[in-house]
């Protein structure tokens, strides 16, 4: 009970980090956004969204692949820090090169011409990206996430310091990759090196003993080879959508489903970034694992779900109010995007169960079906289903990969969890649509604000009313599994239930 407890408290920090380090983060980046959105034009973010899938595709196979093996390790066992450290820059130093490739291929083709400067930048910031990543690896492993969100949010104001900068000064897709991709490293090499004081030691630039980094790399080579198929649809867009749709419908697709990774998607990078660590340490307790895992499923898809629909109710508000009018363009896209972002996030919680439990070559398949998903998509583009269609293909494809990732991962989870997990959120997000429904034709309220101002509340009380009053267990048995569930429990006047005990 006790061991428990010190778990139940490792959760609790790293939720309280992790929230107040999105918090943070997106008011920051939300001030940035209404600025910049104004003066960089939809080409150019379409621009930065090709550079950003194919810097996607090569960064899976980066060294942070190879170092998240630290994570799979059981207590007890220390990581070599400084193998990882050393194979890092090797890693990395091939990777650069490689993009550096790609960028003077760019230069030969017209159409591609605009990304080859960028591609050269995004090479520099994979090298600088190489210590960093060891000292994210090393502070997950510790779970702690004091250090690593306090880095992070240093690394979040030079990203928009620099964003704006450049994006004022007319820089346009500059503002953009500039940030992301080499600003946002910086902090946490300085962090790791001079704040915690942290060496690799002497000979570090030597070619590694790659016999004793072999687990390392079989693990890392799974894991880069499922990240680089999930992130081939991104990759593909690169590839094929500038020319066959250009750089401004990319940049409208791009905000459509950054409506929902701005909003909804920070909230279950939360969870799920918290929970994963923990989840590794119960693999052969399989009573614990289905119990903390099921509890993340079931409260991913009760937020996403409700989410997703309200983004789709009234995404045309919320764009008005955070894109202005000059995005109207993208309206037709804001249902898609809502669902193609709802997808991500149960996806990836889903694939993350499935990690914990070692099983690679699953994982591994996961992503290749959701590779095998972005062709057609491409081809519906190709042969005149325009950019809508394209969206809405996607987002099918999507979610059936999700549907496939829930099936995988139902062999570690409570039995007949799908029936509670899916069931509720549907209907409490179909009693909270009714509640929308009824403000919006009770009140008129022409003002986009004044619209969210109060459909907003009333969906989220008319779900929260409906959670209560029809699955009182089930929103008990989920804030069980919470650090201070307790105190939420005797609020909301509910039983905890027994098997949470």
């Amino acid at each position: 009970m006790s061991q428990a407890k010190s778990y139940r408290s490792l959760v609790g920090r790293g939720i309280f980090w992790n929230s107040s380090f999105q918090v943070i983060q997106t008011l920051i980046t939300f001030g940035a956004m209404l600025v910049l959105v104004r003066v960089i034009p939809p080409a150019e973010y379409g621009r930065a969204a090709a550079v950003a899938g194919i810097l996607g595709l090569i960064n899976a196979l980066s060294c942070s692949a190879f170092m998240a093996q630290a994570l799979q390790l059981p207590e007890g066992v220390e990581p070599d820090w400084r193998l990882h450290f050393s194979a890092g820059l090797w890693i990395q130093g091939g990777l650069s090169l490689l993009t550096h490739g790609l960028a003077g291929l760019c230069w030969f083709l017209p159409t591609y011409r605009p990304m080859a400067p960028l591609l050269h930048v995004g090479a520099l910031g994979l090298l600088i990206d190489w210590p960093g990543q060891l000292r994210t690896a090393m502070l997950r492993r510790e779970m702690d996430f004091r250090r690593l969100r306090i880095a992070h949010v240093v690394g979040t104001l030079a990203g928009v310091s620099t964003s704006l900068a450049v994006g004022l000064a007319g820089g346009g897709a500059w503002a953009i990759v500039l940030a992301n991709n080499v600003v946002l490293a910086i902090p946490l090499t300085v962090e790791g090196l001079f704040f915690a004081g942290w060496r690799p030691g002497p000979s570090w630039w030597r070619w590694p003993a790659w016999k004793r980094y072999r687990p390392a790399l079989a693990f890392g080579i799974q894991q880069a080879g499922s990240t680089g198929l999930r992130v081939s649809r991104i990759a593909l867009e690169a590839a094929f959508l500038p020319a066959l749709l250009g750089y401004g419908a990319m940049g409208l697709l791009n905000r459509a489903i950054a409506l929902f990774n701005a909003s909804v998607g920070r909230v279950m990078s939360v969870l799920v970034d918290t929970a994963y660590p923990l989840l590794p340490r119960f693999a052969n307790d399989e009573k614990r694992f289905a119990t903390y895992s099921t509890a993340l499923i079931q409260a991913v898809l009760l937020l996403s779900i409700g989410g997703a629909v309200y983004l789709g109710l009234e995404g045309q508000t919320v764009s008005r109010v955070l894109y202005s009018q000059r995005w109207a363009a993208a309206d037709p896209l804001l249902w898609p995007g809502a669902l193609i972002g709802l997808a991500l996030v149960t996806f990836t919680a889903a694939s993350s169960v499935i990690l914990a439990q070692s099983r690679l070559r699953k994982v591994f398949l996961l992503n290749l079906l959701t590779a095998a998903l972005g062709l057609p998509m491409v081809a519906v583009a190709a042969y005149g289903g325009g950019l809508q269609g394209y969206a809405w293909a996607l987002a099918a494809g999507q979610l059936a990969a999700a549907a496939t990732a829930l099936g995988l991962a139902s062999k570690y989870l409570r039995p007949g969890w799908a029936r509670a997990a899916l069931l509720v959120p549907i209907t409490t997000a179909a009693v909270a649509t009714a509640g929308w429904w009824a403000v919006r034709h009770a009140f008129e309220l022409p003002s986009p604000p004044g619209r969210l101002a109060v459909t907003a509340p009333a969906y989220c009380l008319a779900a929260a009313v409906a959670l209560r009053g029809l699955f009182p267990g089930y929103l008990a048995g989920v804030l069980a599994q919470l650090p201070r569930g307790e105190h939420l429990l005797r609020w909301l006047r509910l039983t905890r239930p027994r098997q949470a005990s």
